[in-house]
């Protein structure tokens, strides 16, 4: 795996039906958090709002 080349997390996302799963990478590509939500856009903005522009999309 190619490692970030940017000092900021990757996260990537399993979106469901009814829950997502994301895994938070460090710059490293180290796993710095796992979180399951629900697939809602109010819900991503709960959890994300104010990062890099997440909560506006």
């Amino acid at each position: 795996m190619k490692k970030n080349s940017v000092n900021r997390p990757v996260i990537g996302i399993d979106q469901g039906d009814r829950f997502s799963h994301l895994c938070v990478l460090d710059a490293r590509g180290d796993v710095v958090e796992r979180i399951r939500i629900r697939t809602m856009p109010a819900a991503y903005r709960k959890r994300f709002g104010g990062r890099g522009g997440l909560a506006d999309e």
